[in-house]
């Protein structure tokens, strides 16, 4: 390679940069951290030092050495503390880490440099909401709407914040914009959360069916939908949308035991004990297959099985009824 011959002719910063930069491509890890750490042997004060050390710090953190790669950040910004890329590489470490404090500085440091940028209120805006910061994740994401009216991630972002801090109009007429200019399976369902909230279950399904569009082949929006028709007594409806969730996804024992439950209610008993009994076999701990066949059973008049089903409920930990 050109960084070999290189490195051959005479040693330099930049030829160990360049054979770095291949191994880390090449995902060559100890050998682009070796690299690296010859390049900055040699690159003492240069301007090759701080981008070596700075590759280093990510060949560092992808083969797990976290500490280290910290530590050549730290030393990165100590020699020019407005080094995006640098704060950017830290406050990614940190975030793996679940350090999320930590990475809220990253973050502060960074948006003070660049004030401007919808991208990095918006990224801090999703961390605020994680640590359900709700009114900080609004202002976040306000402001990059403000910069950026077209930043449809925002839009997301503060309308699932508005959402979390009940503010249910507000989380709808963001939800509506993201469905306006990028609509998709997520954005439905999203509204779906916010009607269920106030259990308009037939704006719950309309949104599901709007999510299914996008994403046809989704088995938990099938199996939410066949939950949402059980809670309206939309037996035979609920059984056809959960027989979809269980195409999709067959070795879900959850979907078999609610498709166990409808046959229940459609007072299919036996169809029911089947369903369940394939579902625990399934999972040997679903504890509400249990209780579901339990009832089935009474039903049929098997009360010992019945009885020795809601006894294996409760050894589940479940509540026998």
């Amino acid at each position: 390679s050109d960084a070999q011959t290189a490195i051959e002719d005479q040693p330099s910063p930049e030829a160990y940069h360049m054979r770095g930069t291949i191994f880390l491509k090449m995902n060559r890890l100890p050998e682009a951290i070796a690299a690296f750490s010859q390049a900055l042997n040699l690159a003492q004060g240069t301007p090759v030092s701080e981008d070596a050390r700075q590759m280093r710090a990510q060949a560092l953190s992808l083969s797990g050495c976290y500490d280290e790669a910290i530590r050549d950040l730290d030393d990165v910004l100590q020699a020019n503390p407005v080094s995006v890329t640098a704060l950017s590489y830290r406050l990614q470490i940190y975030l793996e880490l679940n350090r999320p404090e930590e990475a809220l500085l990253d973050y502060d440091a960074i948006i003070k440099l660049q004030p401007l940028s919808p991208d990095w209120l918006y990224r801090r805006a999703t961390l605020h909401m994680s640590l359900m910061q709700y009114e900080r994740a609004i202002a976040d994401a306000s402001k990059a709407i403000e910069i950026s009216p077209n930043c449809v991630d925002a839009y997301f972002c503060r309308g699932t914040a508005y959402g979390a801090w009940s503010k249910m109009e507000l989380a709808l007429a963001d939800f509506d914009v993201c469905a306006t200019s990028n609509p998709s399976a997520e954005v439905h369902l999203a509204k779906a959360a916010i009607y269920a909230r106030s259990q308009d279950f037939d704006k719950v399904l309309q949104e599901f069916d709007l999510a299914l569009d996008y994403d046809p082949i989704s088995a938990p929006v099938y199996y939410h939908k066949a939950c949402t028709l059980m809670n309206l007594k939309r037996w035979e409806d609920a059984l056809l949308s959960v027989e979809k969730a269980a195409c999709f996804q067959p070795d879900n024992a959850l979907f078999v035991a609610t498709r166990g439950l409808i046959c229940f209610r459609l007072e299919q008993y036996a169809a029911a004990v089947d369903q369940l009994t394939t579902a625990i076999d399934m999972s040997p701990k679903l504890a509400c297959a249990f209780i579901w066949r339990a009832d089935a059973l009474e039903k049929m008049g098997l009360l010992d099985e019945s009885r020795a089903d809601r006894q294996a409920a409760s050894n589940l930990g479940a509540s026998k009824r």
